[in-house]
């Protein structure tokens, strides 16, 4: 994260160009966002 902003998406993941990625990337940054906000 860059402050408040995530990035995600098949361009944030090891996996560039693959739909595996992309799903990865999802779902790392929901569990960012998630702890995030416990921590407010």
């Amino acid at each position: 994260p860059e402050g408040r902003v995530h990035f995600a998406g098949d361009h944030t993941s090891a996996w560039i160009r693959w739909m595996q990625g992309a799903l990865h990337s999802g779902l790392r940054v929901a569990r960012e966002v998630n702890n995030a906000n416990e921590n407010i």
